[in-house]
């Protein structure tokens, strides 16, 4: 009945009819940002063809019989997932508000006939296991009859035994050869389905390459259509810069003026040209910064576009055939391609980046130049006011008067007041017999004031006084005298060589030509014009000569002593930092002004003085020194001073050297041309024969 059993499992497939079962599975999930689209392709993909395995293997077992209906619906589930054949597949890739959408399509086939084989032989393995365990019980039951059996007995169950294991390996033996049969029969169909496998995977990296190469051209299209649309932005940039650079030039033609107005004219001109020159700057600003703008939101599409791009295709599994050389070598050709595309992916990001950065650079320098072309002719109107020659309107003539000629050095002082100040020149002649004849009809001089303009708020031009035209009316003779005139340029001049400086190549800063120096005053470019006392240090100019005239005075806090001072100095600044001074003044020292009777004279006296009786003494002097400042700013400085003193005191009987030492801090105006004044605060003490360490006294002086 056993050997019955196993052949009849053996021929159970006669009964049964073949039929294919087609499930598929389809689902749209969501890509995180933290993963990539294969990973969510894998896990998804799993988990439908799972539900589609396990419905396909439901379906073929409620239409076929299998195994005489002596699996479960569970075994096959789970028996169906590892001999399904799968496809997986995804229909679609979209991003909507930001997030990345896939379509994943799994198919899950499978064969009654496939199933049948494999579920039999899970059977004929459990059938075996028994009889097998039917075998070993009957053995040690004949094991025990032997043991108690007669001879006839023993001999009559040995041949039946004998018989019984004869037929046990005869089934054995056919058994054996039907498994082998069957284990050809699978080995063929793994081989088939391994040929199937491999056929299907170079579909699909086929499929998987056309997809890529038609991605990469609809990639490339998008681009260039950004790229057109750019250039188109950029051609109606220029062509407004170009319209601007026209209206300027226009306009400069129709506001220029003859040269022979008077200085109130250009004046006015002049604000209409730094209106123009400050609307032509804000015009040309609005439309670069536009156009920055625009490529900027050209460059971020076309970024966007190459960075979003996403490595498809899946990762390989290993076939049933593939060993560990063979999978590894699958596995280093996907990596190679999926390198290779992250390859390509940054070196398009990185081209893309530096076109733009250079495209920007060279916008900005092209639109620059373009704005420089239109301000030109402004700029040079402007250079032109700020330093050219016109009259004024006004009807107040300058007086011109000579003083002491020299026939020697054939000069002639020239004494010319105008508007009540007095400008001093000397008129050079070349000959003797010309300076004769101009001197006798010097009558015939006439001074003519000339001017020129500079910025008067943000959008006005005054006039600034420049020199005299001293003309000779005989012979038309015609010499240019210049004051020591200090002026502002105009901004707009400053702002237009700035541009042209950020447009010239990298290089060492040239020196500035020496009449051409700028003066800083509160922050303030002034231009001044350079004279035979003034040095230039740091681009700033400074005053090296000037006298001042003063008083000061200095006692101590109980009012006992008080000197009074008159001085004159003279002045020297070499630089920036340092200056010297000579100092001469004329003393007299007060002492004894709160008592009314000293009967002795014991303290020490401002200058030094012998004793008395007197109420008061007068003290009469005169001083010598040699001072330093240290300028801290061109208002403030510290000062050292050292004075050699000698005087006489109220009863002429007595008379004596001292030396006075004075140091404090001094305020004085910037510019010490003209009407100049320095206010010193100081500490002052002296040393003599007679008294030596006093105690120092306080002091202030003020000078003109």
């Amino acid at each position: 009945m056993r050997i019955l059993l196993i052949i009849f499992l053996c021929l159970l497939p006669v009964y049964s009819f073949a039929e294919i079962k087609t499930i598929t599975k389809t689902s749209k999930v969501v890509v995180p940002e933290n993963q990539s689209v294969e990973q969510v392709k894998q896990y998804t993909s799993e988990k439908l063809f799972r539900e589609a395995a396990e419905e396909a293997g439901v379906a073929v077992s409620s239409s076929t019989v299998l195994v005489d209906g002596k699996v479960s619906k569970d075994e096959i589930k789970m028996q169906t997932s590892a001999i399904a054949k799968k496809d997986v597949k995804i229909l679609n890739q979209e991003i909507d508000k930001g997030l990345t959408y896939i379509t994943v399509q799994v198919t899950a086939t499978v064969d009654s006939s496939e199933l049948d084989a494999f579920l039999r032989q899970l059977m004929q393995n459990e059938a075996l296991k028994q009889e097998l365990e039917k075998e070993r019980k009957e053995k040690l039951e004949l094991e025990k009859r032997l043991k108690s059996a007669s001879k006839e007995e023993y001999d009559s169950t040995l041949s039946a035994q004998a018989e019984n294991i004869a037929k046990i390996r005869a089934a054995r033996q056919k058994q054996l050869e039907t498994e082998i049969s069957n284990a050809k029969q699978q080995l063929m169909e793994a081989q088939r389905r391994q040929k199937a496998e491999e056929l299907q995977a170079a579909k699909e990296l086929e499929q998987i390459q056309k997809e890529y190469m038609a991605r990469d051209a609809a990639l490339q299209e998008r681009i260039a259509a950004e790229k057109d649309a750019q250039a188109k932005a950029e051609m109606e940039h220029q062509a407004l810069l170009a319209e601007l650079s026209q209206n300027a030039f226009v306009n400069d033609k129709a506001m220029d003026i003859s040269s022979n107005d008077t200085v109130e004219m250009a004046a006015i001109d002049a604000a209409r040209v730094r209106v123009n020159f400050a609307a032509l700057v804000k015009e040309f600003n609005t439309a670069i910064n536009a156009n920055s703008k625009q490529m900027e939101i050209y460059h971020k599409s076309q970024l966007l576009v190459l960075e979003k791009q996403k490595f498809t295709e899946k990762m390989p599994k290993k076939g049933e055939w593939d060993n560990t050389t063979t999978y590894n070598a699958k596995i280093a050709a996907y990596n190679k391609r999926r390198q290779a595309f992250e390859d390509k992916k940054q070196t398009d990001i990185a081209i893309l980046k530096a076109e733009y950065e250079n495209k920007t650079e060279k916008n900005i320098k092209e639109s620059k130049q373009t704005l420089l072309n239109a301000l030109s002719p402004l700029y040079e109107r402007l250079k032109k006011y700020n330093t050219g020659d016109y009259i004024s309107s006004d009807t107040s003539k300058a007086v011109i008067d000579f003083g002491e000629r020299d026939l020697d050095r054939l000069e002639l002082p020239v004494i010319i007041k105008y508007q009540f100040k007095t400008y001093d020149f000397i008129y050079t002649f070349t000959s003797l017999q010309e300076f004769r004849a101009m001197y006798e009809t010097r009558a015939s001089f006439r001074a003519v004031p000339v001017y020129a303009l500079e910025p008067n708020g943000v959008k006005g031009a005054k006039q600034y006084l420049k020199g005299f035209r001293v003309v000779h009316l005989g012979n038309n003779q015609e010499k240019f005298f210049a004051v020591d005139a200090k002026y502002e340029i105009f901004p707009e001049i400053k702002q237009y060589e700035d541009m042209q400086e950020e447009l010239k190549p990298k290089q060492k800063e040239e020196d500035k030509k020496e009449n051409d120096y700028v003066l800083s005053n509160n922050k303030e470019k002034v231009y001044k014009a350079p004279t035979s006392d003034t040095v230039k240090i740091m681009d700033n100019t400074y005053k090296t000569s000037y006298w001042l005239y003063g008083f000061a005075g200095a006692g101590g806090f109980d009012l006992n002593i008080m000197n009074i001072e008159f001085g004159v100095q003279t002045h020297w600044r070499f630089n920036r930092w340092f200056g010297i001074y000579t100092n001469g003044s004329l003393l007299l020292g007060i002492s004894g002004l709160n008592t009314l009777n000293n009967l002795k004279d014991n303290y020490d006296d401002y200058y030094i003085h012998s004793s008395g009786s007197n109420s008061s003494t007068l003290d009469t002097g005169l001083a010598l020194g040699l001072g330093l400042d240290f300028y801290l700013t061109n208002r403030v400085l510290l000062f050292g001073e050292a004075n050699a003193a000698y005087y006489i005191e109220d009863d002429s009987k007595k008379s004596s050297f001292a030396g006075v030492i004075r140091g404090g801090l001094a305020f004085q105006s910037e510019d010490m041309r003209g009407i100049g004044m320095r206010f010193n605060i100081f500490i002052e003490g002296i040393i003599s024969d007679t008294v030596s360490g006093s105690t120092p006294y306080f002091g202030a002086a003020l000078y003109f």
